[in-house]
Formats: C-alpha cells, sequence, structure tokens
C-alpha cells in the first residue's frame, strides 16, 4: 500500500522515487531511486516481469527490465502494481480473478502476465494497493478505481462481479490513499476520515458484507492506513494506533487477546510520532536492511497478512517474536521505522 502520495494538476507525481520495499507471496519486490525494479523470491507467475515464469527461486534480486521510471510500487499476493512517474500504472503477476487490470483473467500459465502491462484507463495514479487478488488505485482527482475478484464486494462498485478493467469505486472522493486485504478494501480521505467496504474487516461494529463503501465510525483524524489479510491497521494524527479485523489468531491486532474485532480500538503498543508510514506486506517479512543484496536505499515499514513487522533489526527485542512459517523474518515484530 501506497500512503498519501499527492499528485501535480497534470496527475504527474511531485516526489520522485526514493527507494522503497514490498513483500507478497514469497516474494520481495524493490524499487531503487533509479526508478528501477528488482525482484526475488518466488518468481512463479512472472513476479520477475522477465517474459518467462521461473520455475526455480532465486535468492538474487532480478531485474523488470520491461519497466522503468517507476516512482512507486505495491503488491498483492501474487502480482506488482507499479506508478510510474509520469501517473501511469502498469502491472505484473497472477492474474486469475483480472487483478491485472489488462482485460482477461485465468489460472492457466498462459494467463499469467510475465512482462510490465500497462493498465489501460489509469492515467493521473497517486496511490496504489494490491489485495489478495484486487487491486486499488486512487486518481489525482481523488476518485477510487478498482479491478480484480470481487466475491465479497471488494471493488465498491454495488456489485458482486469480478471486474477485468478498473471500475470506479462508489461514494468516494477527495481520498489519498488506499488498502487492500483478502476481501476487504480501506480508502483515506483528505479529511482524516477512513471508509472500507467488503467483509470482515469494516470496522463498523458488524460482520456485515458491504458492496459499497462504509464510514467507520468514531474514527477521525487519521494520517495512515494498512491492511493484512483480514485486519486494517490505522495511524490517528495523535500518533494512536488503532486496529481491527475479522482474525486475531496470531495476535495481529496487537491488544493482547485472540479475540476478533470488529471495530477499531486501541492497539496494546500505541505509538506516539504520526509521520510513520506503513505499507501492506502479505505471507512474510523479509530481512531487509540498507544493504540488502547490494541494492541499498533506506526502506520504510509495512503491516502484514497476519503479523506486523518492520524492515530492520535495529531496536532487538527477541522477546517480541509473534506467529511462525517464517512470517518473523526480523528480530522485533515493531510496525514502524522513522
Amino acid at each position: 500500500m501506497v500512503s498519501g502520495l499527492l499528485g501535480s494538476a497534470a496527475g504527474q507525481l511531485t516526489t520522485p522515487a526514493s527507494g522503497a520495499v514490498a513483500a507478497g507471496n514469497g516474494f520481495t519486490v524493490a524499487l531503487k531511486a533509479d526508478g528501477k525494479v528488482w525482484a526475488w523470491g518466488d518468481g512463479g507467475y512472472g513476479i520477475f516481469g522477465k517474459g518467462s515464469v521461473y520455475l526455480s527461486p532465486s535468492s538474487i534480486p532480478v531485474q523488470n527490465a520491461s519497466i522503468t521510471g517507476v516512482a512507486r510500487i505495491a503488491v498483492g499476493s501474487d502480482h506488482v502494481l507499479a506508478i510510474k512517474n509520469d501517473g501511469t500504472l502498469w502491472a505484473w503477476g497472477y492474474n486469475q480473478y483480472g487483478q491485472i487490470g489488462n482485460g482477461s483473467s485465468g489460472t492457466g500459465s498462459a494467463n499469467y502476465v510475465t512482462l510490465s502491462r500497462q493498465v489501460a484507463g489509469m492515467s493521473g495514479v497517486i496511490a496504489v494497493a494490491g489485495g489478495t487478488s484486487h487491486s486499488l488505485a486512487v486518481k489525482s482527482d481523488g476518485s477510487v478505481w478498482a479491478w480484480g475478484r470481487n466475491y465479497y464486494g471488494q471493488l465498491g462498485n454495488g456489485t458482486t462481479t469480478d471486474a477485468l478493467s478498473p471500475v470506479q469505486v462508489s461514494g468516494l472522493s477527495n481520498v489519498i490513499a488506499v488498502a487492500a486485504g483478502y476481501q476487504h478494501s480501506i480508502a483515506l480521505e483528505a479529511d482524516g476520515t477512513v471508509w472500507a467496504w467488503g467483509a470482515g474487516s469494516l470496522g463498523n461494529g458488524t460482520s456485515s458484507q458491504s458492496n459499497v463503501p462504509v464510514l467507520v465510525p468514531n474514527l477521525s483524524g487519521v494520517s495512515a492506513i494498512a491492511a493484512g489479510q483480514y485486519h486494517t491497521v490505522v495511524i490517528t494524527a495523535d500518533g494512536t494506533l488503532r486496529v481491527w479485523g475479522s482474525s486475531n489468531m496470531y495476535g495481529q491486532l496487537g491488544d493482547v487477546t485472540a479475540t476478533q474485532r470488529s471495530f477499531s480500538g486501541n492497539g496494546a503498543r500505541p505509538y506516539g510520532n504520526s509521520k510513520y508510514q506503513l505499507r501492506r506486506w502479505s505471507y512474510h517479512c523479509n530481512k531487509i536492511r540498507r544493504d540488502c543484496l547490494g541494492l541499498g536505499g533506506q526502506f520504510k515499514a509495512t503491516a502484514g497478512k497476519q503479523h506486523r513487522c518492520r524492515a530492520d533489526d535495529s531496536h532487538h527485542d527477541p522477546q517480541r517474536h509473534i506467529g511462525g512459517g517464517g512470517r518473523r523474518g526480523v528480530s522485533t515484530f515493531d510496525s514502524f521505522e522513522e
């Protein structure tokens, strides 16, 4: 998830690429300051953008030579999204439900998008997010667009029909950031309010499904948002961390329980610096340092599928390891990095 990027009147990003990182289902993608994209890990589904499917994982970064001039990146579980400096949006990877936005879908290898493809109709894009099987984008006019799987109404257009090309999310304006999970989507408006749609993690005190955005109640002054597969994390202007979700099996809500929360509550460790940025991770936290495999660059922090973690190990706290299956990856579950 990319948080709070503002565009110019022409729809171009006002800030150049300064290095970014995102992680999906068994792979990691990094954006260098020169606008080039690199990836490593599981290269299935065309994640490396090299025109073919890598049957064996790569433990070293592979450059995606099919795209340059990238300003921001985001990932879903098995697909990658990139905003170029000119505000156009590009995508590649798994396309079972149309999450690439190229007008097609399917499960066979013929439907793996192995080279970067421009998402038609998406210009002036300032923010983007990848869900498990759907994608979200914000245009410079504050409108939100969605495509891919819509079984739970996570596209927010009043239907539950999958969309192979972008459709406009109903009733939203002045949006500056989006986040996406497995079956829900989140949007942050410029006035600090948060809207949610889909199922399970809407933060409105119910478990009801909504195929149009609903306002998250009792929540204002939000400065950043992130979504895991079944939970949502936001930071308010006073630095408070608020979390909710339909699953808390691994303690991802940070409230010292394993109880799901259908409303926004304080985490067990509220943080006091509202400048922290959130981005979504899927299945794992790779240990990414400034000197990671020679890529260089300073990387910020993320929220994840069933966990939260940070991108360095500068604050060693082994007592705070949570989860299993290789998800911890780093030496602390702290969610944010200055």
